[in-house]
């Protein structure tokens, strides 16, 4: 398989476990405040973001890594 497709398959699945993730920390956890509950969203969104944007970055690119 190419090598830009199994890190677009790898970030696709990461991005599903993070979604997971803040699903269950929503639903789930409690937190001592709200505002702790929105920075921990807020840093898995931006995860979210940073891992797609290079996965989409590394198949976009013309040089096979």
């Amino acid at each position: 398989m190419n090598k830009k497709y199994a890190h677009l398959i790898i970030a696709l699945l990461e991005t599903i476990i993070l979604a997971l993730v803040l699903i269950f920390i929503n639903k789930f956890a409690s937190f001592s405040s709200n505002s702790l509950k929105t920075i921990v969203n807020d840093l898995i969104g931006v995860a979210i973001i940073i891992i797609d944007s290079y996965a989409i970055y590394n198949f976009a690119s013309k040089n096979d890594k």
